[in-house]
């Protein structure tokens, strides 16, 4: 099995985050797969730019407020804000089209004009996503380092490139 066909018309059923790591869960079937990104995450409505992890480490409010940390106050982000407020009341959605990069981004489009852009932003070799079936990671696992990447039961990704 490839990222491209776990990845296709299943549903975008939910979004979390724990510190900088970006959580999205996909239902295909009676499988759960998680796709957890410590990269340049971005949702797009409609062609604008709704919300970006980039704004993880911004306070949502509009207070000056000295003493917030962006590590210790989970929902209180400007990420945080976005995605509770824009994007999970469209969930789910459909996964319609995948499309990859030879620098392992991944363009992810939904149903009703929602898209998910995820960019690798390092060549330091630290990862950067990873996908796995939730409940088996140990047999299916896909993981991004950079330009690297480690298949744990997955074929090559079947690539689309963003161009394409």
């Amino acid at each position: 099995m490839n990222l491209q066909n776990i990845l296709q018309d299943a549903l975008l059923n939910d979004i979390k985050r724990t510190l900088n790591v970006i959580s999205l869960q996909y239902k295909k079937g009676e499988n759960i797969y998680c796709l957890h990104c410590q990269c340049l995450v971005r949702f797009l409505y409609k062609e604008s730019l709704v919300a970006s992890s980039y704004d993880i480490y911004y306070q949502a409010s509009e207070e000056d407020d000295d003493t917030w940390d962006w590590s210790e106050s989970p929902g209180e982000s400007l990420f945080d804000r976005q995605i509770e407020q824009v994007v999970k009341p469209l969930l789910p959605q459909r996964v319609i089209q995948v499309k990859s990069s030879r620098s392992n981004d991944i363009k992810i489009v939904l149903e009703n004009d929602l898209c998910l852009e995820i960019t690798v932003i390092s060549v330091s070799g630290n990862e950067e996503w990873r996908l796995f079936k939730q409940g088996d990671y140990e047999n299916n696992t896909y993981i991004v380092y950079g330009n690297d990447v480690e298949r744990i039961g997955f074929k090559e990704f079947q690539r689309k490139t963003c161009s394409d």
